[in-house]
């Protein structure tokens, strides 16, 4: 089993090679929701349906991810749109090298310095707004930080108070002073190429096993093998008494 391991990872590491390096490499977290309840700003509980039978975001906020190239990163960026181009753009970034933060209706595009309100493949209306850091608090062993997006019809906050259990709120402008308010946390999750990397290198070496056991056998095969066509139980059959 040992060996099987280090051959996969010889074979990830041959895969990736220099790539890798030159694109540097981030750790992956991804948000799980732990618990939420609709209610006003003050905290008391509401008709569920009022958020949409309590599910309002759920489907949004859980697989949230953030890539850090360090213990610590920060994001902070805001594009203000006039007939679908950019007018007063702020951007600021360290260390943040992933965000699929679209689900939650930001969509932030790292290479262009820009952040769009609006489902992918349309562009942005009126502006978008995100401000975020994250640090992996070695002592806490998770992540802390504070996460906030606001857009013409979406706005989500998020942060972590002493601990690495977040709390905030998911909501918009339709739903007046319903929110959606909601626990949650971030955890470490591999990257998708490193997962896809570790099954080929896994199906390679299985397949490299099954090829040296057909090979044994057939070294084991000697004089006494039956030619092909031959039935397999015909030289016990001959010699039974």
């Amino acid at each position: 089993m040992k060996k099987i391991l280090a051959t996969v990872s010889l074979t990830a590491s041959a895969l990736l090679g220099p790539a890798t390096a030159a694109a540097h490499p981030y750790t992956l977290y991804e948000f799980k929701v732990l618990s939420y309840q609709c209610s006003w700003g003050d905290g008391s509980i509401v008709d569920a349906t009022v958020c949409n039978n309590g599910t309002y975001g759920l489907d949004d906020l859980n697989g949230l991810r953030v890539g850090l190239s360090a213990d610590e990163g920060f994001l902070h960026i805001e594009t203000h749109w006039y007939f679908e181009e950019p007018g007063n753009a702020y951007y600021s970034r360290s260390n943040v090298s992933y965000n699929n933060f679209g689900r939650i209706g930001t969509r932030v595009d790292l290479a262009a310095e820009l952040c769009f309100d609006g489902p992918y493949g349309s562009y942005g209306s009126y502006f978008c707004r995100l401000d975020s850091a994250f640090r992996f608090d070695e002592v806490l062993n998770g992540l802390t930080g504070y996460l906030f997006t606001l857009t013409t019809n979406d706005q989500v906050e998020m942060w972590s108070g002493g601990s690495t259990i977040w709390s905030g709120f998911y909501g918009s402008d339709s739903l007046g002073p319903y929110r959606l308010y909601f626990t949650g946390t971030w955890y470490e999750t591999p990257e998708p190429t490193t997962l896809a990397l570790f099954g080929a290198g896994l199906v390679g070496m299985i397949g490299l096993r099954r090829r040296r056991a057909e090979k044994r056998g057939r070294n084991d095969c000697t004089s006494i093998c039956p030619s092909p066509g031959y039935p397999r139980n015909a030289s016990r059959l001959a010699l039974a008494p």
